[in-house]
């Protein structure tokens, strides 16, 4: 369960980055 773990994390935050620039425009 660690390494699917650390890929969502990455997906979380590379979401997060495309939805803060979204928003933030």
């Amino acid at each position: 369960g660690l390494y699917p773990d650390f890929v969502f994390s990455l997906s979380v935050d590379k979401v997060q980055s495309i939805l803060g620039k979204y928003f933030y425009r």
